[in-house]
């Protein structure tokens, strides 16, 4: 791959635990771009090479923990400092929503009619079952937050339109 088309987006600061995992520090506008089907590149000596990701934890502002493929505690330990690095086209490859969930704080959400609901206040992630979190009158609702519920999610108009199941806000308002 021609250096051109690689884009640095930070540098690993340390290593996180005992199995090989880094810590990423990355500009947050970036952290969305990377998910489990991103290849990062990692320069050494002058070389960039392509590693896979196995494992994305968010840590917290502006940096993540990796796990890679073949990558043990003494492989992580040489790698700490070194500048990391995407292909350029992934910036403009938008994928599944959901992984933007921690950039949709302060959106306004809006029902299948397009009715206001809220403004999303958090994004709780629960295994299997991602929530958003938002006030109305003062009442705390949390509502799914799923591939298959999402029917657009627009970053220039800072809201978010879903399918909210029949019932659901009646159980929080009653």
């Amino acid at each position: 791959m021609e250096n051109q088309t690689l884009k640095e987006i930070g540098f690993f600061s340390r290593v996180h635990g005992f199995k090989g995992k880094l810590v990423l520090s990355v500009p947050n506008e970036f952290i969305k771009i990377i998910n489990l089907k991103t290849t990062i590149w990692i320069e050494s000596s002058g070389i960039k090479s392509p590693f896979k990701i196995t494992q994305i934890q968010p840590l917290k502002k502006g940096k993540i923990i990796l796990e890679m493929l073949n990558i043990n505690h003494e492989k992580a330990q040489s790698l700490i400092k070194k500048k990391v690095f995407i292909n350029a086209n992934d910036f403009t490859a938008i994928e599944n929503p959901l992984n933007k969930g921690d950039f949709i704080l302060e959106y306004e959400i809006y029902n299948q009619e397009n009715q206001l609901i809220g403004v999303i206040s958090d994004h709780i992630k629960i295994k299997n079952n991602e929530l958003i979190q938002t006030f109305i009158n003062g009442t705390e609702v949390l509502l799914p937050f799923k591939k298959e519920n999402i029917i657009e999610i627009n970053h220039s108009k800072k809201m978010v339109k879903t399918q909210i199941p029949e019932g659901l806000l009646d159980i929080y308002l009653d």
